[in-house]
């Protein structure tokens, strides 16, 4: 398991000892510290959650804002991480794209970032 999944294993389980101290115990036990520690920790949770890009461990982006080359609509998809999208539907004009001559997907034609597989040098689908 990695450091990052440890911090968030630790963390939920601090905050849920926290909201269980504020609804069930008295503060008298000593355990009202952790009612401060546990909603920051929550919070700092949220906003590291709220965050987070779609990246995968290896740097590979799995974003890509793909270009209608007709009517110039723009659309953010997620790309996956194994496989090449050959065709792609625009969301505006509805036109049907398919990769450049030379390409390997939709994404690696009309999008900001190259699929994963080519990301991460190898040969595409």
């Amino acid at each position: 398991m990695s450091l990052q999944k440890h911090f968030f294993l630790i963390a939920i389980i601090l905050a849920l000892l926290s909201l269980t101290a504020y609804f069930k115990y008295d503060m008298e036990k000593g355990w009202y510290w952790l009612i401060p520690f546990g909603f920051a920790l929550l919070a700092v949770l949220f906003i590291f959650l709220s965050n987070k890009k779609q990246v995968i461990p290896s740097g590979i982006k799995l974003t890509s804002i793909i270009m209608c080359p007709h009517c110039g609509h723009k659309e953010k998809e997620i790309m996956p991480e194994n496989a090449c999208e050959y065709f792609y539907e625009c969301k505006k004009c509805n036109t049907r794209l398919k990769p450049k001559e030379g390409d390997c997907c939709v994404y690696c034609s009309y999008g900001t970032e190259k699929c994963p597989p080519v990301q991460e040098g190898q040969k595409c689908c």
